[in-house]
């Protein structure tokens, strides 16, 4: 999974607000599957440490998989001319020098020394479920909210990737299956865990949801 550079996360609370709506926009490009509207959304966790978790299901349920990474990367304001909007920010990897647009609020709350602090999550949950009543499809959705007037800046995004995949064969000899993709395309692929096929059927739906968030948010250098 790839991680935000260090400085891209961080402008983020500066270049994407233009991006926003006034408080928050939602997108949807189709239609999800019942079960994937029950899928909880993304919350960036507290400061932590890069990780990553699997889990394994009983042995009477359908085959489930989660792979989690956070992340938090932080930087200083060294300069910025409220003026011009022109921003420098100091961090691990360097300076870097950019005009803020007009459309981000409040940035005259943001003085040398501040610290800017980005929280990311990339998750990737891959589930097998019943696949009575639904068919392969692909979902997309985009939520974002920014800071209100007089707040410091500060930006929360997510988006909800879903694919929905129907199982169209299982060679428990070959350790083989076989999905059908929103297209109309089957590919057949070899299982990692050959024990994952005894619990999937043809007929089964495969759920692929990749999510990821970002919360970026200003603190004043006497608050830390």
């Amino acid at each position: 999974m790839k991680h935000l550079p260090l400085m891209s996360s961080l402008m983020a609370v500066l270049v994407l607000g233009t991006a926003c709506a006034e408080e928050s926009e939602t997108k949807a490009e189709a239609p999800a599957a019942e079960p994937v509207a029950t899928q909880a959304a993304a919350v960036v966790p507290a400061p932590a440490t890069e990780q990553m978790h699997s889990e394994a299901p009983a042995a009477e349920q359908k085959p489930f998989v989660v792979f989690t990474e956070v992340d938090e990367v932080t930087a200083t304001v060294i300069a910025i001319n409220h003026e011009t909007r022109e921003v420098t920010l100091a961090g691990e990897s360097g300076e870097l020098s950019f005009v803020v647009g007009e459309e981000v609020r409040n940035l005259d709350q943001v003085n040398a020394g501040d610290t800017v602090v980005a929280e990311y999550m990339d998750q990737l949950s891959i589930e097998i479920v019943d696949g009575e009543g639904l068919e392969a499809e692909d979902a997309f959705v985009e939520l974002a909210a920014r800071a209100k007037e007089g707040d410091l800046p500060g930006i929360v995004t997510e988006s909800v990737e879903v694919h929905v995949f129907m199982v169209e064969a299982i060679d428990m000899e070959d350790n083989t299956f076989k999905l059908r993709n929103a297209d109309g395309v089957v590919r057949q692929f070899t299982a990692q865990n050959p024990e994952n096929l005894k619990s999937a059927n043809v007929g089964d739906a495969l759920i692929a949801t990749h999510s990821t968030a970002m919360a970026v948010g200003v603190v004043h250098a006497e608050q830390e």
